[in-house]
């Protein structure tokens, strides 16, 4: 029997205080998480609104305008998206509008990390976010939590008998937590081991180009897509500067609005940010709001209290024009800019990450190979 297709319809709002080029972008991005988690986008709407309705989000009247412009069939698993959290009487309410399914940005952005997580710590890292994001939704949840028919925002927990019962749902998140535990002891001494080795991590907004710089500074083939978190393990391997220890670590790309379930949940893979000796910050240099991402992506470095020396590193020149890069220049003097496509400028990152390297040795009392002239 064939899988059913999969489609969507995406729902946005603006409020006054919202930069209607912001919304807009939000939702093209929300379109490209769809389409990462292997569905179909079938169209989309947003409402201009003076405040938000506290039983639709939206307005009644706009969920009918919904209900005809989404044209459903049997042969189809169809869901309506909504860009922002709603309360599960409002996913409750909307759903008996629409006689379908409801889902939320966080509740996609949780399946998109079910379906990437391939190492065990990741895996259990996203079997604890959903079933956090779950736990205080689950009174007074109808077709919401119908699970049965598939589609993106079922995968993962959402499909057991999990989802009725709380206590349950703590005590498998007690049992997680105990495994992430000894996972992360397992890291911490496997950090302690590299307690002489330079230590390198990339971060930054996801589709920032951080797997293809990553290999482009190791040599190595790591996963390279042009999705949105197109992998969610963290990724370590041997950075060469000229004999000098070192290795570099690909982390999980930031997003707007990111679950704070995920935040919590992933601190730990990402404390190989938090513990390395420099944190490369890359940034989409070709995106027109890379203001708003370099400050998300510092927001949640933040919030994980990442202290580690950061250098911004812009990313994807070769889709700039001249003067718009002279200008980006100007801003930010003291960034790198390079092409990971066209290795543009890695030269100019790759001598910079050296000279750090050769400060490390110093700064612990390490031989310099002899070779250097710094």
């Amino acid at each position: 029997m064939e899988d059913k297709k999969h489609i969507y319809f995406l729902v946005g709002i603006k409020l006054p205080q919202d930069d209607p080029k912001i919304v807009e972008e939000s939702m093209r991005e929300l379109e490209g998480l769809v389409k990462t988690a292997g569905g179909d986008v079938a169209g989309s709407v947003i409402q201009n609104r003076k405040s938000i309705d506290a039983t639709y989000y939206i307005g009644k009247g706009k969920l009918e305008e919904i209900d005809l412009l989404f044209d459903k069939t049997e042969d189809q698993e169809a869901a309506v998206v909504f860009n922002m959290s709603l309360s599960p009487s409002q996913a409750r309410n909307i759903e008996e509008v629409l006689e379908c399914r409801v889902i939320t940005r966080t509740e996609l952005i949780l399946d998109i990390f079910a379906i990437h997580a391939h190492s065990q710590i990741a895996k259990l890292q996203v079997e604890t976010a959903q079933l956090s994001y779950l736990l205080p939704r689950l009174m007074g949840q109808g077709a919401s939590m119908s699970r049965s028919g598939g589609g993106i925002g079922t995968r993962g927990p959402g499909e057991t008998k999990l989802e009725t019962d709380r206590r349950k749902i703590n005590n498998r998140i007690l049992i997680l937590k105990k495994e992430l535990k000894q996972l992360e002891n397992s890291s911490e001494e496997k950090r302690k081991s590299r307690q002489f080795v330079f230590k390198v991590a990339i971060a930054g907004y996801t589709n920032a180009g951080k797997s293809s710089l990553a290999t482009r500074l190791v040599g190595d083939q790591l996963l390279v897509e042009n999705k949105l978190f197109s992998t969610v393990d963290t990724t370590t391997r041997q950075l060469k500067l000229g004999g000098i220890p070192a290795v570099l670590t690909d982390t999980v790309g930031f997003i707007r609005d990111i679950p704070h379930e995920i935040v919590e949940s992933f601190k730990s893979t990402l404390a190989e940010t938090a513990y390395a000796d420099l944190v490369l910050h890359a940034v989409d240099a070709s995106s027109e709001f890379y203001l708003e991402k370099i400050q998300t992506a510092q927001d949640l470095m933040d919030e994980m209290d990442i202290k580690s020396p950061i250098q911004l590193v812009f990313n994807k020149i070769d889709l700039l024009e001249n003067e718009y890069l002279v200008n980006l220049k100007v801003k930010y003097p003291d960034a790198i800019f390079l092409s990971a496509k066209s290795e543009d400028g890695v030269d100019v990152l790759k001598e910079l990450l050296q000279k750090e390297a050769i400060q490390f040795l110093k700064n612990n009392g390490q031989e310099i190979p002899s070779w250097m002239n710094y």
